[in-house]
This record gives structure tokens, sequence and C-alpha cells, in this order.
């Protein structure tokens, strides 16, 4: 029975964590590749890179991590965009049922997905591919990035519905979703041949 599962938190909160350093980290499942606080640098910036970009050289050293969304909520009684509230990072888990180990376990296998704001209506990760249905909001647009080794996109789709095949060559393949006003979600990689 699985009892946790522990993650990299925040690896550019004061610029903290290298991708060489995270990539040198064994048995890490799980890293943020977003964080809600104010204070993390998520994008990086003056040559530091963002945790997308440190997310992709883990996967393009062979390594199996996966992203997770988090608030890193600390205040809960005022609310304001330079204070660190609830509700700005989180994950979506396909789990069997509703029990601590299904849901640890469906972590453990990449069966999630993680958003500030983007819900998917349908998520597919298999050794073929990904392809995911975008659940419909306001008139928002949507704009979903298939990323392979490097950080190279491979595909770019527009619209609520997005697959992509793996290819010949294609050590791995993810998803990052934005939609227009700026909210995004990661789809978990799968690995190629």
């Amino acid at each position: 029975k699985a009892v946790g599962l522990p993650s990299l938190n925040h690896p550019n909160y004061k610029w903290s964590v290298t991708p060489d350093e995270l990539r040198q980290v064994n048995d890490m499942k799980l890293f943020e590749v977003w964080n809600g606080s104010p204070t993390v640098h998520n994008f990086g910036g003056g040559g530091s890179p963002s945790l997308e970009e440190m997310w992709d050289v883990v996967l393009s050293a062979g390594r199996e991590i996966y992203g997770i969304a988090v608030d890193d909520a600390h205040i809960f009684k005022e609310f304001g965009p330079s204070l660190a509230n609830p509700g700005r990072g989180w994950v979506s888990v396909q789990a069997a049922e509703l029990t601590e180990d299904a849901v640890i376990q469906a972590l453990v296998r990449g069966q999630f997905y993680a958003s500030t704001g983007v819900s998917l209506e349908k998520m597919e990760r298999s050794s073929k591919g990904l392809a995911i249905k975008i659940e419909q909001e306001s008139t928002f647009k949507y704009t979903t990035r298939f990323i392979g080794k490097g950080g190279k996109v491979l595909a770019t789709v527009h619209g609520p519905e997005a697959e992509y095949e793996l290819r010949p060559g294609d050590a791995y393949v993810r998803a990052t979703v934005v939609r227009s006003d700026g909210e995004f979600a990661w789809v978990q990689p799968v690995f190629g041949g």
C-alpha cells in the first residue's frame, strides 16, 4: 500500500534548484511545474530557465518525472494577487476509485493533469501518444502545444480537442494547454522509443 509520494516543491523559489540538480535527484516522481505563490518564478528570467524548461531538461535526460501545479496557499483570510491564496493550482487525477492508494498509484503512473484553471473532459495517455478534449468555458479559446525532447514544439493545435501520435525518434511527448486568459493545464508525458 502506498503511503505517500514525494515531490520537489517550488524549484524556482529564490532560484533554489537548477535543472542539472533536478536531473540528479533519484526516485522523485513529482515536481512543481507551477506554483501559485507570487514569490515563485514559474517563468524563469534573466537567463534562468522556467519550470517547464527545467522539466524538459530532466525528461530529455531520460528521467520519468511528472509536473504538478499547486497553490502553495499560506493566506486564507485576505485575498489579492500579491498574496499566497488558495485555488491557483491543482491536479486532477484519473483514479479507479476514490481511495488514498488509488490516487497515489494514479499519480505514480502519471494519470493526471495539472492546472491553473483549465479543465479537461478527456485525457488519454498511451504508448501511442496523447489525446485530450478541453472543457469549453465561456468564450475562451485554447492552444495546445505538444512538447518533445529538448523542449521542441512537436505540434500546435488550436481548439478544444487535440491529439499527438508518437513518431519514430520521439523520446517523449507532453502537452501544455493555454487558455486565452492565460490559464494553463499540463498533461503528463508519455515516452517513445
